[in-house]
């Protein structure tokens, strides 16, 4: 019983850690890469000059090849296999804890019975939904809402 409990939390855990990470793929992940251009200078806001020196013309580099377009495509695969591998760790974590939890449940006195799917849906609730009713992912330095609204 404790053993199916928790290896069927880990599994619906790695199942919403792969979910999570397509809605941080869709949802969230456009909103760093944006943040990264104008962190590194690629975008600028209008009004505001850049400081950023134009680089000196390398000549060892060859007209036309982009030696960074190769480093960017192996940096934003190992990028998203971690975030996948991370997504998945952390919800099959949670999804052991709720396994956990539910086996505990029921071995309380008088063999307290609840849905695992009530137990599932009330974690998804103070997980998830509750810090996101507030408000959305902002990039930074973009102030979506005044401070005191932001607080409790």
């Amino acid at each position: 019983m404790t053993k199916t409990s928790l290896s069927g939390g880990v599994i619906a855990g790695a199942i919403a850690g792969l979910v999570a990470a397509v809605f941080q793929f869709f949802l969230i992940q456009p909103l760093i890469v944006e943040a990264e251009r104008y962190e590194t200078g690629e975008l600028v806001l209008i009004g505001i000059e850049s400081n950023k020196p134009d680089p000196a013309p390398n000549p060892l580099e060859t007209p036309g090849h982009d030696a960074q377009g190769a480093e960017n495509t192996d940096n934003l695969l190992v990028r998203n296999g971690l975030t996948v591998l991370t997504l998945i760790l952390t919800w099959a974590g949670f999804g052991l804890l709720a396994g956990a939890g539910l086996t505990a449940f029921r071995a309380l006195p008088g063999g307290g019975r609840i849905p695992a799917t009530a137990l599932g849906l009330i974690g998804f609730a103070v997980l998830s939904l509750a810090p996101a009713i507030d408000l959305p992912p902002e990039l930074p330095g973009m102030e979506a809402a005044e401070l005191a609204d932001r607080q409790l």
